[in-house]
């Protein structure tokens, strides 16, 4: 485990912190006039996850909030 959290620690990567409450979430939905749906928060996540080159912007890691490991995601719907 140490030499995992060493390497997301080194001096060019940081840890994106993406751990909002599912109703701060909401919040911000609405305030850009979108609907409160699980589904557009699985979508947002899903783009943090996946968003190319993210490595390579200084992302190495990230805190996700618990509800983001009950979802699935569009290629792997069975999870």
């Amino acid at each position: 485990a140490l030499p995992a959290a060493a390497a997301q620690l080194c001096t060019a990567a940081g840890i994106l912190a993406a751990d909002e409450s599912p109703c701060t979430f909401g919040r911000r939905l609405s305030a850009v006039g979108l609907p409160h749906a699980d589904s557009l928060r699985a979508h947002w996540r899903q783009l943090l996850l996946t968003t190319p080159g993210a490595k390579e912007a200084g992302i190495s890691g990230v805190i996700l909030h618990e509800e983001t490991f009950s979802q699935a995601d569009a290629e792997h719907p069975d999870r």
